[in-house]
């Protein structure tokens, strides 16, 4: 149940990142950490 809050956290940050002008480095980034940690969970399950 921690990783919801997690993803929750990232929205806000990768807007104020995305205004600095780092927005598709740090979204992809984020995408593909919560996308390993959405993997873990299913496979723990």
């Amino acid at each position: 149940m921690k990783h919801p809050k997690k993803i929750k956290i990232i929205e806000p940050d990768q807007k104020k990142l995305s205004d600095a002008g780092y927005g598709n480095i740090v979204t992809e980034i984020k995408a593909t950490e919560v996308f390993f940690y959405a993997e873990a969970t299913i496979n723990n399950t």
